[in-house]
């Protein structure tokens, strides 16, 4: 999942592909890199291909991405910040200003209507209600 706010961050959701990669850069600032599966589209040969999103997370949020393994699931809100590389090819990462990690798997339990009847079943009167 992928969406764009209307001051310009961008809000994506997925799974990690690697274990956060940690590193000190400059004059002692933390940085951790990883990458995000936000979802699938279709190339020009009609091959389904995985989009992913290169994510920079910098001083305390560094700390945080640095607990990412791969295949947990990921929140990021962030920037896009556009660099051109030594090849001539242009490069997008996300600057993270948010990020949220589930490394539970995702597993949806089906639950009847007596299951959740019988946890909320407390019993309430009407006195005291003021309308």
């Amino acid at each position: 999942m992928q969406t764009q706010l209307k001051d310009g961050s961008v809000m994506i959701s997925g799974n990690a592909g690697g274990d956060a990669d940690i590193k000190t850069v400059g004059d002692g600032k933390t940085v951790a890199n990883f990458s995000v599966a936000v979802g699938k589209r279709i190339n020009a040969s009609g091959a389904e291909e995985t989009i992913w999103i290169r994510c920079d997370a910098w001083h305390k949020l560094a700390r945080i991405a640095a607990q990412i393994c791969k295949g947990d699931t990921v929140f990021v809100i962030g920037k896009i910040k556009t660099n051109q590389g030594s090849d001539g090819k242009t490069y997008k990462n996300l600057i993270c200003e948010y990020i949220g990690i589930n490394s539970e798997p995702a597993t949806a339990q089906p639950v009847s209507g007596s299951q959740v009847q019988d946890e909320f079943s407390e019993e309430f009167d009407d006195e005291g209600v003021p309308f």
